[in-house]
């Protein structure tokens, strides 16, 4: 549905500002989106396990 959008906005419209719109609020989320799953904010380790020291 978002890309039937853009591309109807695209075609139809020759204004930039609704271009950047169209395509640029879109690419924020996919980008926030991608930087938050590559973020790591927190390393889990598990407790019960141990490497032995030999």
């Amino acid at each position: 549905m978002i890309v039937g959008m853009q591309w109807a906005v695209v075609f139809f419209t020759s204004d930039p500002r609704a271009w950047g719109v169209a395509l640029g609020v879109p690419a924020l989320f996919a980008g926030s989106v991608i930087a938050r799953l590559f973020s790591v904010t927190e390393l889990l380790h598990d407790p019960t396990h141990h490497r032995s020291r030999r």
